[in-house]
C-alpha cells in the first residue's frame, strides 16, 4: 500500500510540475504572439484593403485560405468590394488576440483573430481577420468584411 501511494505521489508531482512548466510557457510566449500578430495586421491589413488588392492579399494569404478561394473568386469579391466600399480613408487599428492549441496529428497551432473597424470612401465597414503561423511567419487565413452597404 505504501509503495503504491509511493508512485501514485510521484505521478502526481510530474504531472503539478508538466501543468506549472506549460502555464509559464503560456505566460512568457502568448503576449508576444500577441504583439507579433497585432503588428502583423496593423502593417498588412490597410496594404490589402487600401485600394483592394487581391494581389496583396494572395502574398500574404496562407495555404489554407489558398486551397479554400480561388484568385478569381477572390478578384470578384475584391472587385465588388472597390465598387461598393471605395479605397479606404481611415484605419481606425485592430484587437483581438492570439490563440496557441496542441492537435495530436499537427502538433502546435498558432493562430489570431482580430477585429477592425475601418472607414472607406462610401462608409464604414468591419473587418474580422484570422492569422495563422507557419514556421514562426504569421500568414493571413481569413478577411471578412461586414458592412451594412454590402447589403444594399
Amino acid at each position: 500500500m505504501t509503495r503504491t501511494l509511493q508512485i501514485l505521489g510521484a505521478i502526481l508531482t510530474v504531472l503539478l510540475l508538466v501543468v506549472a512548466a506549460a502555464v509559464v510557457y503560456l505566460f512568457h510566449v502568448g503576449p508576444q504572439l500577441d504583439a507579433s500578430s497585432k503588428a502583423y495586421v496593423d502593417t498588412n491589413v490597410p496594404l490589402i484593403v487600401k485600394t483592394w488588392s487581391e494581389e496583396e492579399l494572395w502574398a500574404r494569404a496562407a495555404p489554407e485560405f489558398k486551397e479554400a478561394v480561388t484568385h478569381e473568386q477572390l478578384t470578384g469579391l475584391f472587385g465588388k468590394f472597390s465598387k461598393t466600399l471605395g479605397n479606404l480613408q481611415r484605419y481606425e487599428g485592430s484587437a483581438g488576440e492570439a490563440t496557441l492549441g496542441f492537435i495530436l496529428a499537427k502538433g502546435k497551432i498558432v493562430t489570431a483573430r482580430y477585429k477592425v473597424n475601418t472607414e472607406f470612401e462610401r462608409g464604414s465597414a468591419v473587418l474580422n481577420v484570422a492569422l495563422i503561423q507557419h514556421d514562426g511567419q504569421w500568414q493571413l487565413l481569413g478577411l471578412h468584411v461586414n458592412s451594412p452597404l454590402m447589403l444594399q
